[in-house]
């Protein structure tokens, strides 16, 4: 059997000389994953070395970290984490439940649209304020979405930042060779003043990876499965607790249930029983 052809420019695998089905290295950007990097390198060093094509420095590291640690888990207030609790109350299989978290977080409700929408923006804005009150009138470039129906990159609603956001900047602020971060952080209180909303995480996250100097569609990929985490452990949670321990379920009282009535008469279909 001849040697096996993989063209990449991130990744290499050695194959195994005694059987070619098998690899003996993998290198990643010419470096040994598993004989040096498993040994003296973390699973940040690895996901960094991907996305840069280089070894971070301890201030990538840190910023990126943050960030990974901020997104892991938005709660069950966040658009994303509850459609993955719907699914996994309603019985639907792990994939089928992070898949409906998937769907939310490739929208304009703190999705990667959005995300985009403010990385795009962002990269233009200079030192003047004025440069960054580019949001109020911010359209969607996606064809198949709905124009933003908020400003991107802040609440849709509430006129305070979260104090989640504003711990994250500060810890964020204090890492050196955070352009944009720093910003944000020196700049919050003047943008929150002129728009009337406060800040979300997706504005903190949305500078960190331009400070990282990822592309937008880097900055997309590594948003979506970052908030995996969470979502996850909410499905899971949630089907323990069943739909009636459901969060904010309490709040809606039916004082009139008609009940179960079946399913419509449907031609070629079998009429459904009472479950």
């Amino acid at each position: 059997m001849s040697e096996v052809y993989l063209k990449s420019y991130s990744w290499n695998e050695i194959t195994d000389p005694q059987d070619q089905y098998q690899t003996k290295k993998h290198l990643c950007h010419g470096y040994d994953v598993y004989g040096d990097m498993l040994s003296y390198a973390d699973l940040t060093d690895l996901k960094l070395l991907l996305l840069l094509g280089k070894p971070p420095s301890l201030d990538e590291k840190k910023i990126f970290n943050v960030l990974e640690f901020c997104l892991a888990n938005a709660g069950p207030r966040d658009f994303s984490v509850r459609a993955a609790m719907n699914a996994g109350v309603g019985g639907s299989s792990p994939a089928a439940a992070l898949m409906a978290s998937l769907a939310v977080s490739s929208g304009n409700l703190s999705g990667i649209n959005e995300l985009k929408s403010l990385i795009e923006s962002w990269q233009q804005a200079d030192e003047k304020i004025e440069s960054w009150i580019w949001l109020e009138n911010k359209k969607t470039q996606a064809e198949i979405l709905p124009d933003f129906e908020h400003i991107p990159g802040f609440e849709i609603k509430s006129k305070v930042t979260p104090l989640p956001v504003l711990q994250s900047l500060k810890v964020l602020s204090s890492v050196k060779n955070t352009t944009k971060i720093q910003y944000l952080y020196d700049h919050h209180l003047a943008l929150t003043q002129y728009h009337q909303k406060g800040l979300t995480m997706i504005s903190v996250a949305a500078c960190v990876y331009l400070d990282l100097g990822l592309s937008i569609e880097q900055a997309q990929y590594h948003y979506l499965q970052a908030k995996l985490v969470g979502a996850a452990h909410h499905a899971i949670e949630q089907k323990s607790l069943g739909w009636k321990n459901f969060p904010f379920a309490k709040k809606i009282n039916l004082k009139n249930d008609p009940g179960f009535k079946g399913l419509p008469e449907i031609e070629g279909l079998k009429p459904c029983s009472k479950p």
